[in-house]
């Protein structure tokens, strides 16, 4: 027999990779042949032959499920009557879901308890995506309605877009095979299975079919820590989350200066959401500014833009470095950007705190501050806010271009003002240098519908 040749794939960071294994994971309830009767399809259907199995079944579920599949042998009985290698599977590999208090779930008839059982569905699939190396083939053809749902949609939320969903119907004229306990796959020669009424029916004449299932893949939602951690996930939270990324207006900020952290609540229940702890002090200096100048009146606004990726910023600096003090509640030493700068970096390096601080502030005294670093900060805010919250929520928070509000007059005064005295490259005329119209007239504030009834800064 040929072997299959490992499927390749093209990730999403763009590397070529083989899928070494394919997991069937299945939900089942009181019926363990949804189990045997999906490997038939997978092998009618010239699909991967998996490597493992995993189930995810109640108390109850993986008795029948032990004494099926393992007492009385119908894994190894199917494997012989398709010719496939058997495929490993004992007691470890049937997982009950916990309840509330972390105990079976004989079977789950009460809210906490389904709460529970979507958390751990939702973790299982997240854990094993992790590995590039295995497919996933979900089966939901068996357990509640319930269970099989928050399958379906935990793979929208970490399946990958090489994996798969599916599942197993009987064809038309074998209903009566879905009655017989002992049925488990079609075989090649007679086999008789009964109903539980005694009535009895060749398993040669059963058809069973495997569909698979399309899904829409949402894992670039999902905040990229939560794809990697080893945390249980709150589905719950979790889907809160996403659904807050999509009403901006409902979306409440408290940002904490000093503990260098941002709260992320909903203005329906007031409650807190998620906390995003910025570890970098200067991109949360930077960040706080942007906050700040964006609940100031839009005259009054100090306008931070993207300048020159190559030129200095030398009022930006200053700002950024006397908020660096106020968050440390420290008096800034020295009256330049070199000083305060050099002076903040051996007061971080005595201390030892904030590793790489240093360097960067070392880099300011040195080289100024310049576009180019506005950017990157600007890109490490977005990643931090992008590891904790879901992708659309991340976005409402990242800073973004802000076009100006003048008049054409007052910006044919200022073009024609900067055009008769031009500035050396890399000087700002003024902290309003967007209002000459030579950038375009954009700055960087946070967009909110509502900014000054949505963010708080808790001095």
């Amino acid at each position: 027999m040929a072997l299959r040749r490992p499927i390749k794939i093209l990730t999403p960071e763009g590397i070529h990779m083989h899928t070494e294994r394919t997991l069937l994971l299945a939900i089942t309830g009181m019926s363990p042949a949804v189990v045997t009767e999906t490997l038939y399809g997978i092998d009618r259907n010239g699909g991967a032959w998996p490597k493992e199995i995993k189930i995810i079944t109640t108390s109850k579920g993986k008795a029948k499920i032990a004494k099926g599949l393992i007492e009385d042998q119908q894994l190894e009985k199917l494997c012989q009557e398709l010719g496939k290698p058997m495929i490993p599977f004992s007691d470890e590999q049937i997982m009950v879901v916990p309840n509330a208090e972390g105990k079976p779930v004989e079977d789950a008839r009460n809210l906490a308890d389904h709460e529970a059982l979507a958390n751990f569905i939702m973790t299982t699939v997240r854990n094993e995506a992790q590995n590039n190396n295995t497919r996933i083939h979900a089966s939901i053809a068996g357990g509640r309605k319930t269970m099989t749902f928050y399958l379906g949609y935990a793979m929208s939320l970490f399946g990958r877009h090489f994996d798969k969903l599916s599942h197993v119907l009987v064809g038309e004229n074998s209903e009566m095979f879905e009655r017989c306990p002992d049925f488990y796959f079609p075989t090649r020669n007679d086999h008789i299975v009964r109903e539980f009424n005694g009535a009895e029916h060749n398993a040669k004449n059963a058809t069973v079919i495997l569909a698979d299932i399309p899904f829409i893949r949402q894992r670039a939602l999902v905040p990229e820590l939560m794809k990697n951690m080893q945390d249980n996930i709150d589905f719950r939270l979790l889907t809160h989350l996403i659904n807050l990324g999509e009403q901006p207006d409902q979306v409440e900020l408290h940002a904490y200066p000093a503990e260098q952290y941002l709260m992320v609540k909903s203005r329906n229940s007031c409650e807190e959401m998620a906390r995003v702890h910025f570890p970098n002090l200067l991109h949360w200096s930077t960040y706080l500014l942007l906050l700040e100048d964006t609940l100031r009146d839009p005259e009054e606004r100090e306008e931070f833009c993207t300048w020159d990726t190559k030129a200095r910023d030398d009022i930006f600096a200053m700002v950024l470095l006397k908020k660096v003090c106020e968050i440390r509640s420290m008096e800034p030493k020295g009256d330049t950007i070199e000083e305060i700068s050099t002076n903040l970096a051996e007061d971080f390096d005595r201390e030892g705190e904030h590793a790489g601080l240093k360097s960067s502030l070392d880099s300011i005294a040195k080289t100024g501050f310049t576009g180019g670093n506005f950017n990157t900060y600007r890109n490490a805010i977005k990643k931090t806010l992008s590891d904790k919250l879901p992708t659309n929520l991340a976005n409402l928070l990242v800073p973004k271009q802000q076009d100006q509000t003048l008049s054409d007059e007052e910006l044919a005064e200022r073009n024609a003002e900067s055009n008769s005295n031009p500035k050396p490259k890399g000087e700002r005329s003024s902290r309003r240098k967007t209002k000459t119209g030579i950038k375009g007239g954009q700055y960087y504030i946070i967009k909110l519908p509502n900014q000054n009834k949505q963010i708080f800064i808790n001095n």
